[in-house]
């Protein structure tokens, strides 16, 4: 089931799916691409490690912790994987 990376609860771990982009926009917003250069790619695993339901999310992709506001973190689709994944953050 696909949900946005704001509403996971912390301790889970997820795959990135997909981007929220406005139909008006015909290039790659600005927040995409930021999150692309720190690692957030579709298809990458991430884990939630904060998630308080305010305040930022963060999250740790490919070995490193980063906090992603609420209002982008809004924006990232993503579904929740299964456990096999659960030693790659361990």
């Amino acid at each position: 089931m696909y949900e946005t990376l704001d509403r996971v609860k912390a301790n889970r771990i997820v795959k990135v799916v997909d981007f929220v982009v406005p139909k008006h926009h015909i290039h790659i917003p600005q927040y995409i691409v930021r999150l692309q250069e720190m690692g957030v790619l579709k298809g990458e695993i991430i884990e939630v490690r904060r998630n308080t339901g305010i305040g930022p999310i963060e999250i740790n992709v490919k070995g490193t912790k980063l906090a992603i506001g609420r209002g982008i973190a809004s924006k990232i689709i993503v579904e929740e994987v299964n456990e096999q994944w659960k030693h790659k953050f361990s």
